[in-house]
């Protein structure tokens, strides 16, 4: 299976191609200016170094959320393109899930936290590599009422943006803030695609979890006690 995945849910990129389990290409980098100039080139990029063409990708992942609006949308509707060309199918990944996926395997409890600015984070728990805790957006007395496991491991900008957090679960394992990765996401799609949660890609929806300021703007309501999901 060839699998194309991405990630534009922050200021980072990535991009990843996989053919069955292997990987033909990677590139990974902390700041982009602009994900609509940048991520197209990118795919071709991988398409290029792979010696391949689009009809033979078997799969795309892309990270649906939470993350920056612009971002999302713009990974989304490259999705969205690809998949009406191709009518191939899309796995449409937690930007959590992506997150914390490097450290599955060696924490028996992972959480992950990330900032969600107005004191309130992202959050998404998971144990033994299962997800238990759908992701979701919390204040941080929330989170405290959440019940995660002692000496859970959290990844995530949450605890470096408020620090209290640390204090909070001073047993707990600060791994830092993490990174969302395309590797990982290939790699969550392929096992999606497995268990038969992929979608079309006329049916690719984001994971926001709280509306845009935009939106809020239009509806006339503060952003902070308006939240999606």
């Amino acid at each position: 299976m060839r699998i194309l995945a991405w990630d534009t849910s922050g200021p980072s990129e990535s991009v990843a191609l996989l053919q069955d389990g292997q990987v033909l290409f990677h590139r990974f980098e902390a700041q982009i200016a602009s994900h609509t100039e940048h991520l197209l080139l990118a795919l071709r990029q991988a398409l290029t170094a792979a010696d391949l063409e689009l009809q033979q990708i078997d799969l795309f992942a892309v990270t649906v959320g939470p993350g920056s609006f612009t971002g999302l949308r713009i990974g989304l509707s490259t999705a969205k393109g690809l998949a009406e060309v191709t009518g191939r199918p899309v796995a449409p990944v937690s930007t959590l899930t992506a997150l914390s996926f490097p450290f599955l395997n060696d924490h028996d409890s992972v959480l992950a936290a990330m900032d969600a600015r107005l004191g309130q984070v992202y959050v998404a728990c998971y144990k033994k590599g299962e997800l238990v805790t759908e992701p979701r957006i919390v204040s941080l007395e929330d989170l405290r009422e959440l019940g995660t496991p002692p000496g859970s491991a959290w990844v995530g900008s949450g605890p470096e943006v408020y620090p209290q957090l640390r204090q909070d679960f001073p047993a707990d394992v600060f791994l830092g803030p993490g990174i969302v990765d395309a590797l990982s996401v290939a790699r969550i799609g392929q096992q999606m695609h497995a268990q038969g949660e992929t979608v079309a890609g006329k049916d690719l929806m984001p994971q926001y979890l709280r509306l845009s300021e935009a939106e809020n703007r239009l509806r006339g309501k503060n952003p902070s006690t308006n939240l999606a999901g």
